[in-house]
């Protein structure tokens, strides 16, 4: 499969692994879209590369957690998060590759890059943080 056409030479990794399990991220309404899947790099064309190429490569991806306190730190931590909705996700070979890319706040941090083809809206869906179900919408 192949993957978005923005990554740049070496991306992702050769570590990276094929995606597999469920996976926390951020979403903006109750009902995962398209554009909740666009990363740093497809949402901000207009601005130069990151370098080094590793932190390009980085803004290529997605961030996703594999445990949701992990999520919910990182969106109390940011102001620009905080309205978010936490999303639960199956992912799959089908879905991309993912590499474990933790920080000292976030230790479950994993980057995402995510195939051409995959419509990763489709398997997300928003968690009720007080039974901690999924939304159906």
């Amino acid at each position: 499969m192949k993957f978005r056409d923005h990554l740049p030479h070496d991306c992702p990794p050769e570590d990276a692994k094929e995606a597999s399990g469920n996976v926390y991220m951020l979403v903006n309404d109750n009902t995962p879209k398209p554009e909740d899947f666009l990363s740093k790099r497809e949402k901000h064309q207009d601005k130069p590369p990151f370098e080094p190429n590793e932190v390009e490569c980085r803004a290529c991806g997605l961030s996703v957690y594999t445990e949701i306190s992990d999520l919910l730190n990182t969106r109390s931590r940011h102001r620009g998060f905080r309205k978010m909705k936490p999303a639960l996700g199956k992912l799959t070979s089908e879905h991309g590759v993912i590499k474990h890319t933790p920080s000292h706040d976030s230790p479950t941090h994993h980057t995402w890059w995510i195939f051409n083809e995959a419509t990763p809206w489709k398997i997300f869906k928003v968690i009720n943080l007080s039974t901690e179900s999924t939304i159906e919408s």
